[in-house]
């Protein structure tokens, strides 16, 4: 299988793969893969910071993301 970190990164923020048994957050290689483009593109420490933060609430479909349509358009957005 192909693997970069971009595709590691586009793997962790697809709604599509939010559920928690499909292990994405768990795996190593691709939690890496998603740090790894978070420091390319945000090269300030306190952004990397936001940023994972972010990822936290995103996953936990907290503020905004907790939103009941954005998770119904979030699931007909095409992938």
């Amino acid at each position: 299988m192909l693997h970069s970190d971009m595709y590691a990164a586009g793997y962790v923020l697809d709604p599509e793969y939010q559920s928690p048994d499909n292990g994405q957050h768990s795996n190593v290689e691709v939690m890496r893969g998603f740090h790894n483009i978070v420091g390319k593109l945000l090269p300030d420490f306190e952004d990397q910071v936001k940023a994972i933060e972010q990822l936290a609430k995103y996953r936990n479909s907290e503020g905004e993301f907790g939103r009941p349509f954005v998770k119904a358009s979030a699931k007909k957005l095409p992938g």
